[in-house]
């Protein structure tokens, strides 16, 4: 990722974020779904059940501070000239936040994916390093509970 995306992805989240809390680790990623995960949501959805956020969203911000793992989904601002005229580069869907503490949802590789609880996200060549470097520093803060 590039770092005017990470600064853009960390200035978005700034409201949602603690007041003296420091976002270490930054990584964007698209839902990676397969034919099993759609026909379970799927069956979530005829049953009147509540969708997870993968269901609902398709792009999410993933981010690591000292003390709290946040999932923010990502909206689609529309177009070039919304996203020139708001400076929102990277806009994020803070209502829809969810908030973790570090160690308290498992957080791993599994092959092109980086899996956040129950949130899979596919790895891209642009996006490897920042998927290794917050499954490592979410490892070294503390191990799920």
């Amino acid at each position: 990722m590039t770092e005017i995306s990470r600064k853009a992805a960390i200035e978005s989240a700034r409201p949602a974020l603690e007041p003296d809390e420091d976002i270490q680790h930054v990584f964007l990623g698209q839902v990676a779904s397969d034919r099993d995960d759609m026909k379970h949501l799927i069956e979530l959805k005829r049953s009147g059940q509540e969708l997870p956020l993968r269901a609902r969203f398709g792009r999410f911000a993933v981010m690591a501070s000292e003390r709290n793992l946040y999932l923010f989904p990502q909206g689609n601002p529309g177009s070039a000239i919304k996203i020139l005229a708001t400076r929102n580069l990277v806009p994020l869907i803070t209502d829809a936040m969810e908030k973790h503490p570090i160690g308290s949802i498992p957080v791993t590789r599994e092959g092109k994916r980086l899996v956040v609880g129950d949130l899979p996200l596919k790895i891209v060549r642009i996006n490897r390093k920042d998927a290794e470097a917050l499954e490592s520093y979410v490892r070294e803060r503390g191990s799920p509970s």
